[in-house]
């Protein structure tokens, strides 16, 4: 009941001025009441009748009685919402995390019913991307980092401790773990050095100088000390992986799901900039430039945290036009919308 009345607040038309915390009452009904609960709260025919269904009862053998009980639980909802919505609780990050997924599921989510992909589109898409569905070459590789810079040490000094880490695990690889963990100053020391398996990508998130010397050496090998990322390195390739190529038919189940997903991006960014369109947005920079921050004071919006699995809200991607006290701002018409076709896991 609080969930759909969150959504009937986030989704619905012009309301009445709330009596407590501030903001606009929930919207009206649109649809038969079974209750007015105070001045603009309801229980309309399907929320009811919802309720009802859960019970496992037919019509037939609901008596008004069982009937009264379960319109009690509703009313109690419904006045347990109220209070919360006079007491401004929707500003709350996640609860505004949650009515914004809500307000796109209904009003985003219908545009792409009906609308299927061919297997002619999927194979061109697919052909189109298909370095994105390979696998890529992969090596599992241990690493020693020892960093210069900064006071710490010179790039000499850097590359003579690792010349002397290096000779000793050549004459004992099993050595490297307890090396790494002793000597190591990255965030894999810890780990005894361990990256696990590294991918041959452009979009690595580890330097493109380690990953050359890394997918140049064999399985069984510790480089020579070379610098990459801001210190002198050695890597030790325990394993490698080819890239394989994988086939639409591999692939089909995949390229359809991401096909999907950009469609649905796309029409979300439409609805989204719609809305912006349309909403002036005025800045006070003065007090913005003073508002004090402490990332301490994060508050998580994982969707877990929810208890909903709902794609993420586009709302941290869009930028209205700002303007400042005493601006006019310009008053843009909404695109209209294109065709009702709309990130892609690797």
């Amino acid at each position: 009941m609080w969930v759909l009345a969150l959504l009937v607040a986030c989704t619905g038309g012009e309301a009445p001025e709330a009596s407590g915390g501030g903001g606009r009452a929930p919207a009206p009904a649109t649809e038969p009441v079974v209750a007015r609960v105070g001045e603009h709260g309801f229980v309309s025919e399907s929320e009811f009748a919802g309720a009802a269904a859960r019970k496992r009862i037919t019509g037939d053998e609901l008596g008004m009685e069982d009937r009264k009980e379960i319109l009690d639980g509703l009313v109690t909802d419904e006045v347990l919402f109220q209070e919360a919505f006079d007491q401004g609780l929707y500003r709350d990050p996640k609860v505004r995390k949650l009515m914004v997924n809500l307000l796109l599921r209904e009003r985003v989510g219908p545009q792409l019913k009906g609308v299927d992909v061919s297997d002619e589109e999927a194979k061109a898409y697919f052909d189109e991307h298909i370095a994105d569905f390979r696998m890529p070459e992969k090596a599992q590789v241990r690493k020693i980092y020892i960093g210069y810079g900064d006071g710490v040490r010179s790039e000499d000094d850097a590359m003579e401790i690792a010349k002397g880490l290096r000779a000793k695990i050549v004459a004992d690889p099993s050595k490297f773990r307890d090396l790494a963990m002793e000597s190591s100053e990255d965030a894999f020391k810890r780990r005894g050095g361990d990256m696990g398996y590294v991918d041959n990508v452009p979009e690595s998130p580890f330097p493109q100088e380690l990953l050359q010397v890394v997918f140049s050496i064999e399985p069984g090998k510790v480089s020579e000390p070379f610098v990459a990322g801001g210190g002198v390195n050695i890597v030790l390739v325990d394993a490698r992986r080819d890239a394989i190529e994988r086939t639409f038919e591999q692939m089909k189940g995949t390229v359809l799901r991401r096909m999907r997903s950009e469609r649905l991006t796309a029409a979300t960014d439409r609805y989204t900039q719609e809305l912006l369109a349309a909403t002036e947005v005025t800045v006070d920079e003065e007090r913005l430039a003073a508002v004090p921050v402490d990332p301490r004071m994060a508050t998580p919006l994982e969707p877990e945290d929810l208890g909903l699995d709902l794609p993420d809200g586009p709302a941290q991607r869009h930028k209205p036009e700002l303007v400042t006290p005493g601006q006019r701002p310009e008053r843009r018409v909404p695109e209209a919308r294109g065709p009702r076709n709309p990130r892609s896991p690797r």
